[in-house]
């Protein structure tokens, strides 16, 4: 489900829709001032509406407030993006518990529903101006799917000589005197200098690498930790089109 929602922020993915004739064909995911017109908030003590205006206020009160914790916004110490690394102390769980009493209720569930979505772990572990943010987050889609994109560069890329195998488990990877084989569990070895691997975390576990990985790598496959997000994707027709909400 990746991937879904694009933005003016994604711009190597721009570059790939402008190469393959696909720059203009965006669709906006909800309709404006039409039909369920308002936002449905449910934090465990019941469900309740908001108008939109008073549903951008709260988050971007509760952002605002979390990112200021130097007294300026966080531009003293966040001047530079390599400047967050002396500040990996103070986790994102510190960060709001310092700043909850400066929030009300649905000020505080809003945030903390948001920041784990955008770190993809929880908030004892990970250490945008919220008018743009929605831009960037959901709103819009390339109009025939993302597929369509993918399919465009795949074929592209088999044009131009790409091999491609699916449905080939591996069983092992293998580095021996610069040379990487993977042994495929049908008893097949494939063999190059370099191998590029975007195996996900939670198949990790099921594949032997020699040499090991490190000692890194080895605790996150252990731990195997997932994003806390349950997306519910539904297409809807007239005014269920504005609807937006947050559980």
């Amino acid at each position: 489900m990746g991937g879904t929602w694009i933005s003016h922020v994604h711009g190597r993915v721009f570059g790939e829709m402008v190469r393959y004739g696909l720059k203009d064909d965006f669709s906006i995911t909800r309709t404006e001032n039409g039909g369920c017109d308002y936002f449905t908030l449910d934090t465990g003590f019941g469900s309740r509406k908001f108008t939109y205006k008073k549903a951008a206020e709260m988050p971007a009160k509760a952002w605002g407030i979390f990112i200021n914790t130097d007294g300026n916004t966080g531009r003293e110490i966040y001047p530079l993006p390599y400047s967050t690394l002396g500040n990996s102390c103070l986790s994102c769980r510190d960060r709001i518990d310092q700043i909850k009493d400066q929030l009300s209720a649905d000020e505080l569930a809003l945030l903390k529903s948001l920041v784990p979505y955008i770190g993809g772990g929880s908030v004892e572990n990970f250490g945008y101006d919220i008018a743009t943010f929605e831009e960037v987050w959901t709103l819009y889609k390339i109009l025939e799917g993302r597929s369509t994109l993918v399919r465009r560069i795949f074929d592209d890329a088999v044009r131009l000589g790409l091999q491609y195998s699916f449905k080939t488990p591996i069983k092992s990877i293998v580095e021996r005197e610069g040379i990487v084989s993977l042994h495929i569990s049908d008893g097949k070895i494939v063999r190059d200098q370099r191998v590029v691997n975007t195996i996900p975390i939670a198949v990790l576990p099921d594949i032997h690498f020699d040499p090991p990985l490190s000692p890194l790598h080895q605790e996150a496959t252990r731990i195997g930790q997932v994003g806390y997000l349950t997306k519910v994707h539904v297409e809807v027709e007239g005014g269920l089109r504005g609807l937006r909400g947050c559980t």
